[in-house]
């Protein structure tokens, strides 16, 4: 009877090992996030991107309205369609915030920017960090952001797995489009005059249009951080992986994968059993090329003094 016991702790012990270990699996890790708000025509608005039920909205940069034509040339080269205003981060739940995002083209995160056009991600964030000190707060570490790709970043690549949409996080190399979508703003009113990093603190967000003050004062809330302590958070790095694009999302997209329905809703996955080890990962050594008409998003910004250190 005392071995039969035995064996079954053991079994039992295997089972559950190996439960955890598919779970851990289904995580990519080591990958850092930036952040970014440029004001132009996502990348996943043009029709033919991604297997979605529709392209994501963009808006009318002079009405806000949403656009019908998906084929409606960007407010950054000269056309009229834009980011919409409520693409912003958002609270959902203690621990749990939402947004959107631009996604890697290859790298360690196994993205490849268009083909995630309107997938959802949980990231939770990590304690790495950077050899500058950047990451994320403690006080945030192990908590959700729940993204979907509405963008591609060509610079977002090697360790760098998203670009976070933020107001007054950076416009980088994009900066004519949000003075034309806010007209009698100034293009450093979107970020501090700070193209790659953005607003240092809060105070810069009254600079901006109202549409955008709450998801920039977002950043420097408790739900993100932004430099609140020793430099933290500072383009944190994460954990992800895909999860079922949840409403609070597809409303304001207004498009869903359609496989969606294989993946878990997010607030039905386990947190990771594990967390990996501080690493550094080098930053691109030059700025990425000008993108063309269907490429938007930013940025890799090495800190000041700086110039391996990815931002």
């Amino acid at each position: 009877m005392l071995v039969l016991s035995s064996w079954l702790v053991f079994w039992l012990g295997a089972v559950a090992a190996t439960e955890e270990d598919d779970d851990d699996a289904q995580w990519t890790t080591g990958t850092y996030t930036t952040g970014y708000w440029d004001c132009c025509k996502p990348s996943c608005s043009w029709s033919g991107k991604g297997s979605v039920t529709n392209p994501v909205r963009s808006c009318e940069a002079e009405t806000g309205e949403t656009l019908d034509d998906p084929d409606t040339t960007s407010v950054c080269d000269g056309g009229t369609a834009a980011s919409c205003a409520d693409h912003q981060p958002f609270d959902v739940a203690e621990g749990v915030t939402m947004g959107f995002a631009a996604a890697a083209v290859g790298g360690k995160s196994g993205l490849n920017g268009d083909e995630n056009c309107g997938e959802c991600y949980e990231l939770r964030w990590t304690a790495e960090e950077f050899s500058y000190g950047g990451g994320a707060h403690p006080d945030i570490v192990g908590k959700q952001h729940i993204i979907q790709v509405t963008n591609i970043g060509y610079d977002v690549t090697g360790s760098h797995s998203f670009d976070l949409q933020i107001p007054g996080a950076g416009q980088g190399i994009f900066t004519s489009g949000c003075p034309i979508q806010f007209p009698g703003y100034e293009t450093e009113d979107f970020d501090c005059g700070n193209n790659y990093g953005g607003c240092d603190d809060a105070t810069g967000c009254v600079d901006l249009p109202d549409e955008l003050r709450p998801g920039c004062e977002w950043r420097y809330s408790a739900s993100y951080s932004w430099k609140t302590e020793n430099g933290k958070s500072d383009n944190p790095y994460v954990r992800f992986r895909r999860v079922k694009c949840p409403q609070e999302l597809v409303a304001l997209s207004g498009t869903e994968p359609l496989d969606d329905d294989d993946y878990p809703d997010y607030r039905e996955t386990k947190a990771p059993t594990s967390s990996p080890k501080p690493t550094y990962s080098p930053a691109p050594t030059t700025l990425p090329p000008t993108r063309g008409p269907t490429q938007s998003g930013c940025c890799f910004y090495p800190p000041p003094g700086s110039s391996t250190d990815p931002g």
